[in-house]
């Protein structure tokens, strides 16, 4: 499953996603989902984007 959302504020846009999977063989007893967050940002006439990725269970 994926989202997606858009935001501006603070002179800044940012895009975020995030994706739920189902997984076998993780680290916490019981776990059977994970999710991952991805967030794109830049300030507001800049070109440049920062990227950034994280992952929670």
């Amino acid at each position: 499953m994926l989202d997606r959302s858009h935001d501006r504020g603070h002179g800044r846009e940012e895009i975020r996603e995030a994706k739920v999977v189902t997984v076998d063989g993780l680290l916490f007893p019981h776990t059977c989902q994970a999710v991952r967050v991805r967030r794109k940002r830049r300030r507001i006439g800049a070109k440049k984007r920062q990227a950034e990725t994280v992952g929670l269970t």
